[in-house]
């Protein structure tokens, strides 16, 4: 009876140690053993998110020990520079390759998966524009009488182009694609002939178009005797004869 207790009593001190012995990082970590391995609670860091005992995909924890699974973009990241990362619909991670634009044709641009896009100047006298210039220190250099500019609006007449000064002459001087913009001079319409201008009714032109003029304070441009400044003389007995009374108004 006392050697059954002695035996009992060892079978219950082995499964108390290998129970100890499950508790922590193992004797030697990997990815499958059912510990979480990422430097926490005394294990060692092997970069483990999970651990649920095996190395298969499809269950939650992949073979790699990576959750499976998104929520969020932030979820996915996978530390390269060169893919996005994106959590898809259907809770899945989905990394797309980046496209490094460039438009300088001499520089080349490759992405580098810790740097990113990464720009380099082709070989200096690389041909570019065409032909018309040569690649020098990554920016093409015009081949003497060509540029690297194809802004001008008209190449026939050199005091066109975006560097000019718009004048107002009915032509797009600078190039923007307006003639005359913020040049145009306003002119109001003086149909009574009074030179006086009508402020509702005016016109912008290079120079004064006829009928027009540049005041516009006329109060009523269909009567010639009403505008600023008229005086007007008192005829009390309709004689048309004043007794020198008078008042200045525009009615």
């Amino acid at each position: 009876m006392k050697m059954a207790r002695y035996w009992a009593l060892l079978g219950l001190l082995g499964v108390a140690m290998v129970a100890f012995a499950g508790c922590g990082s193992s004797s030697n970590p990997k990815c499958g053993d059912g510990i979480v391995d990422n430097g926490e609670n005394g294990t060692v860091d092997l970069g483990e998110k999970c651990d649920d005992g095996n190395v298969i995909d499809g269950d939650g924890c992949s073979s790699t020990c990576q959750p499976e699974g998104c929520t969020a973009n932030s979820d996915c990241s996978d530390d390269d520079m060169c893919t996005t990362d994106s959590c898809g619909q259907d809770g899945k991670c989905v990394h797309e390759a980046v496209t490094c634009a460039n438009d300088n044709e001499c520089t080349t641009a490759a992405c580098d998966s810790s740097a990113g896009c990464v720009t380099s100047n082709v070989s200096d006298g690389t041909a570019c524009m065409g032909g018309n210039g040569t690649c020098q220190s990554g920016g093409c250099v015009p081949t003497s009488g060509k540029c690297t500019s194809d802004a001008d609006c008209n190449d026939s007449d050199a005091a066109i182009n975006p560097a000019a000064t718009e004048v107002c002459d009915g032509v797009d001087n600078d190039c923007d694609g307006q003639a005359d913009n913020g040049v145009l001079i306003t002119y109001y319409a003086d149909t009574d002939g009074d030179g006086f201008g009508d402020p509702a009714n005016s016109t912008m032109a290079c120079s004064q178009p006829v009928g027009y003029v540049s005041d516009n304070t006329d109060c009523d441009d269909s009567d010639p005797n009403e505008f600023p400044g008229q005086i007007w003389y008192l005829d009390f007995d309709g004689d048309l004869y004043s007794d020198g009374t008078s008042q200045t108004a525009c009615e």
